[in-house]
């Protein structure tokens, strides 16, 4: 019974560090995903339709939202 609040902690802590492990690699998945949206924003004007699939992409993975995907696809259309 004394060990039981060690236990309780010590999974806890398992958890916790678990859980930090798994939002670190969602945050870096994010921002590699940002990197390569900020680095393609130069092949826009080459190839609309890339561009255009590569922010439909990012909205269905939810890292914009649907009113930045929309805004940026109309910036897109008004180039064509």
């Amino acid at each position: 019974m004394a060990d039981e609040p060690g236990r309780w902690m010590d999974e806890l802590e398992r958890q916790l560090r678990e859980s930090m492990r798994q939002l670190r690699s969602m945050f870096e998945e994010g921002a590699a995903h940002a990197r390569g949206f900020a680095s393609s924003r130069h092949t826009e004007t080459r190839d609309p339709l890339d561009a255009l699939q590569q922010l439909k992409k990012m909205r269905d993975q939810d890292l914009i939202t649907e009113d930045e995907y929309q805004q940026k696809k109309t910036e897109i259309l008004t180039r064509l």
